[in-house]
């Protein structure tokens, strides 16, 4: 199974940055941003980032997103993320890099399954201190303007460089299965 498929160009027209954006300070109107937490993630209305004609054209390609949320994820520059999964009850997102750089990469551990910390959100985190050696998988570097359909299931981490990096992550509702979400969105 792939760890990431990118979308195609035109899917970036759906997004819409908030009046009053900010990028360097990363505050946008309504929404302000944790300046200097990691990887932080904010809860934000979906229609004040995804047109309605957006919502419509992965409605009818059968990925359904809910109507009030996305998330923000914010990444500070020069930072290397936790290893984490993300939510258990799906395995895709789709990821729109908003503003600045990074890559996502996915990463095999020197560590037991069983060897995790799973916090309130239920997801699942390894510290940083019990990791040994770390195997890259993959790595998708996404750039303001691109998008791409993302495994959330499988250990990964951001790593930055000179910029924050800002994304948009969307969770659809239905389906669950990445290969499925891959196949409506016809990238496999």
């Amino acid at each position: 199974m792939p760890y990431y498929l990118e979308l195609p160009d035109f899917i970036n027209s759906f997004i819409t940055i908030p009046q009053g954006a900010d990028s360097e300070s990363i505050m946008f109107s309504g929404y302000p941003m944790i300046a200097d937490a990691g990887h932080s993630p904010k809860s934000v209305d979906i229609k004040d980032f995804v047109s309605d004609e957006g919502l419509l054209w992965f409605a009818n390609k059968g990925i359904i997103l809910p109507q009030w949320r996305a998330t923000l994820f914010k990444c500070i520059r020069n930072h290397t993320g936790t290893i984490h999964t993300d939510e258990h009850t799906r395995e895709f997102a789709i990821n729109f890099i908003i503003y600045g750089h990074g890559e996502m990469q996915w990463v095999d551990l020197d560590v037991p399954p069983d060897d995790f910390i799973e916090d309130q959100s239920s997801h699942f985190r390894w510290s940083n201190s019990r990791v040994g050696n770390i195997n890259p998988l993959a790595k998708w570097s996404g750039t303001a303007g691109k998008a791409a359909l993302v495994n959330i299931n499988i250990p990964h981490r951001i790593v930055t460089t000179t910029a924050d990096r800002i994304c948009l992550s969307l969770r659809a509702t239905k389906p669950t299965k990445f290969e499925q979400a891959a196949k409506l969105l016809n990238l496999l």
